[in-house]
């Protein structure tokens, strides 16, 4: 179990939806640099009841906003973080983001946010109503 006193939640700095597709990037730079951070999750909230769900997550490799998105424009994407079946954990996915600690708060130039894919045949959809967060457990 988490202990909610050695926490941080963030919500997301920008966030966009198409369908299927999340493009989503959190400002962490804040921590303070005394801060030792022992992990860090992407938690996405899951568009419908399943057990498990197959994704596709991707660093992002460059700048957006959601006004840029709002035209069509894909910003490029990086490395693979993930990809296949994710189970499900009380109605939510975690993703593990601890790698990407040291370039988001201390570069934060480089932090273009991630992308989430939903790979299913299944009528799912992400929902901007629906936000997903991002929890920093610190020691």
């Amino acid at each position: 179990m988490v202990n909610l006193e050695k926490s941080m939640f963030f919500i997301p700095n920008r966030l966009h939806v198409r369908g299927r597709e999340m493009f989503v990037s959190f400002n962490i730079a804040p921590i303070p640099l005394e801060t030792i951070v022992s992990r860090i999750s992407l938690h996405v909230q899951i568009p419908a009841p399943c057990s498990s769900l197959s994704l596709r997550i991707q660093a992002l490799a460059g700048g957006w906003d959601e006004g840029l998105m709002k035209t069509g424009y894909v910003p490029p994407a990086g490395e693979t973080i993930g990809e296949g079946s994710f189970p499900v954990l009380q109605q939510e996915i975690v993703i593990d983001l601890q790698a990407y600690e040291q370039p988001w708060r201390f570069d934060s130039g480089r932090n273009h946010g991630i992308y989430l894919q939903l790979l299913e045949d299944a009528q799912a959809w992400f929902e901007e109503k629906k936000p997903p967060y991002l929890v920093v457990v610190t020691d």
